[in-house]
C-alpha cells in the first residue's frame, strides 16, 4: 500500500480560498465549501489549509468557517494560521481537524510547539518552514510576516524543527510557490538525510511526473500542491482536479 501522500494545500483568507504565485497576488479560486465537496469526490489523501493572514494580522483562526469545512470534508484536515494557544490547537481538533501546523511559531514561540506536542501527540503536529534562494544561491529560512530572508540555513533549521520533535516538515519554496514548473530540485538535493522527522516538499509542482520524481528521492516522504490542484489549461482556468487513486497508487507505490 502507498505509504506516501499527495496533499492538497488551499489558503484560506477571509471566507475565500485564494491562490499566489511567490507569495505574491492571491487570486480567488472560490468558495471553500464547494471545494470541500469537489474534492470529497476525488478521495484525495488530505487537505492542508492555511489562513494566509492570520498570523500577520495578529487574530485567531476564523473558527466558524473552519467548523463548516470539517464538518463537510471526507478525508483528513490540517489546518495552520493564528495558532497560538494550546487552547487554539485543542479547538482546532475539536472540530475535526487531524493536524495543527505551525510556521511561525518554529521561529518564535518553540514552547507552543513543544507543549502542543506533549499535550496531543507528535502524529497531530506538523512544522511548515518557507525557503528562499539567496543570491549566492543558499538556500534560508524566510519569514513571511517580515518579508525578510533569514540568516539561517534551511538544513540548519530542519535539525532545529526535528529536535521539536514534529511528526513531520513541510518544506516549502517560496521561489516556485504556484508557478508549476516543478519542484525545486536544487533544494531537494541538498536537504539532509540525517533527521528523523518526515519531510514534505512543496511548491511548483505541476502534476504526476514531479510527485513521481519528488517521492523518488531518498529524502522526501510525501509531496504537496496547490495551483496543479485548482488550474487547468494554458489559460489557468480555475478547475479543481485530483489524480485518480489507481494512477496514484500505479506511480508512487
Amino acid at each position: 500500500m502507498r505509504e506516501a501522500r499527495v496533499i492538497v494545500t488551499v489558503l484560506l483568507d477571509k471566507g475565500g480560498l485564494y491562490k499566489t504565485e511567490k507569495y505574491k497576488s492571491p487570486k480567488y479560486i472560490g468558495d471553500p465549501i464547494n471545494a470541500i465537496k469537489i474534492f470529497n469526490d476525488k478521495y484525495i489523501d488530505e487537505m492542508c489549509v492555511l489562513d494566509i493572514t492570520a498570523t500577520h494580522e495578529n487574530r485567531a483562526p476564523d473558527w466558524n468557517i473552519l467548523q463548516n469545512m470539517a464538518s463537510q470534508a471526507f478525508f483528513p484536515m490540517s489546518y495552520g494560521g493564528g495558532l497560538k494557544s494550546v487552547d487554539h490547537v485543542r479547538k482546532l481538533f475539536s472540530l475535526g481537524f487531524e493536524k495543527a501546523v505551525f510556521t511561525s511559531a518554529l521561529i518564535d514561540d518553540v514552547e507552543l510547539v513543544k507543549d502542543s506536542i506533549r499535550q496531543f501527540g507528535q502524529s497531530a503536529i506538523a512544522g511548515y518552514i518557507n525557503v528562499k534562494k539567496k543570491m549566492l544561491g543558499n538556500h534560508n529560512i524566510y519569514d513571511y510576516r517580515k518579508n525578510k530572508i533569514l540568516s539561517i540555513s534551511v538544513n540548519d533549521f530542519l535539525k532545529l524543527v526535528d529536535v521539536m520533535g514534529v511528526g513531520e516538515i513541510i518544506v516549502n519554496s517560496v521561489d516556485f510557490d504556484g508557478t508549476m514548473k516543478g519542484y525545486d530540485w536544487s533544494l531537494i538535493e541538498l536537504l539532509r538525510h540525517d533527521i528523523s522527522t518526515p519531510i514534505v516538499i512543496s511548491g511548483g509542482a505541476s502534476g504526476l511526473s514531479d510527485f513521481k520524481k519528488a517521492i523518488s528521492a531518498e529524502n522526501i516522504d510525501s509531496c504537496s500542491g496547490g495551483a496543479c490542484f485548482v488550474y487547468f489549461g494554458p489559460l489557468n482556468a480555475v478547475l479543481l482536479n485530483y489524480p485518480d487513486f489507481e494512477t496514484l497508487e500505479a506511480n508512487l507505490d
